[in-house]
């Protein structure tokens, strides 16, 4: 994922490299302090690269900056795509599913004190749920405090399954299908 311009050329040289990745190219919100004139202008190209697939990560972490006016970005615009590293409540998780977004979860809803990771599990529709490491942050129990990887993810699939049911292997298969439409 890049999040300015170098590392989204770096993402697209990666994804070139090895036939299993993919790219997302963009300026994450946390960096358009330090673009340049005509960033913009160098990242349109860089989307109609074969192995770039997404616009992102574009932003809206509220973790750290709060000033975006949150009640307008997405309804006015409509995206398709994953609020991922999702941390709200039902009702927006609603709100964002309603315009056609995917809900990312990782290893929050393994957490003790996790409440609102796992009433969002337990609500997402199939067709709109998926799973993420979000490394190297956010990694699941009982492996907290490590650097996250993808390896973990069975841990968080393994807790979305408890909640909503299922098997594990129902959720992984769930989840890769929602990821590879």
């Amino acid at each position: 994922c890049g999040v300015d311009i170098l590392s989204s050329q770096k993402a697209l040289a990666l994804a070139a490299q090895y036939p299993f990745l993919w790219a997302a190219v963009g300026i994450h919100g946390q960096e358009a302090g330090r673009a340049k004139p005509g960033d913009l202008n160098r990242l349109l190209p860089l989307l109609e690269e074969p192995r770039a697939v997404a616009l992102g990560e574009i932003g809206l972490d509220y973790h750290y900056d709060d000033g975006a006016p949150r009640e307008v970005l997405l309804q006015r615009y409509k995206p398709r795509g994953v609020m991922h590293c999702f941390s709200g409540s039902v009702e927006m998780a609603r709100d964002l599913v309603g315009i056609g977004m995917y809900i990312g979860l990782g290893g929050a809803v393994t957490f003790k004190n996790a409440r609102r990771p796992i009433e969002v599990a337990a609500w997402l529709p199939e067709d709109r749920l998926l799973i993420e490491t979000d490394a190297p942050y956010m990694t699941p129990a009982p492996f907290r405090g490590k650097r996250n990887s993808s390896a973990l993810i069975p841990y968080t699939a393994e807790k979305i399954a408890q909640v909503r049911g299922m098997t594990p292997e129902q959720v992984l298969r769930m989840t890769r299908e929602n990821a590879e439409r």
